[in-house]
C-alpha cells in the first residue's frame, strides 16, 4: 500500500461517498480489524513519523503508547 496523500485522500473520498450513499460513518480503526494490510500500513506509517519527529526533535528512541505487543526497529 503506497504511503502517499494520494492514498489517504482517496481513502477519505470513498469513505464520505459511503456515507452520502446511506452507510453509517465508521471509524478508521474499524477498517483496520477488518484488514490486515490496512493495519500494518496504518502502524508503519505511526512508526515511522514518530521516529522522524524524535529524530528532529533530537531523541535517540521512541515509544509509542496503546500498543498490542511490544516491537522493536533499528
Amino acid at each position: 500500500m503506497p504511503q502517499s496523500r494520494v492514498f489517504i485522500k482517496t481513502f477519505k473520498l470513498l469513505h464520505d461517498l459511503r456515507i452520502k450513499l446511506g452507510a453509517r460513518p465508521v471509524h478508521v480503526a474499524q477498517y483496520a480489524k477488518k484488514w490486515q494490510t490496512f493495519y500494518a500500513y496504518l502502524r508503519k506509517n505511526v512508526m515511522i513519523n514518530a521516529v522522524h519527529y524524535a529524530r528532529e526533535k533530537g531523541f535517540k528512541a521512541v515509544t509509542c503508547g496503546h500498543t498490542h505487543y511490544a516491537e522493536e526497529q533499528f
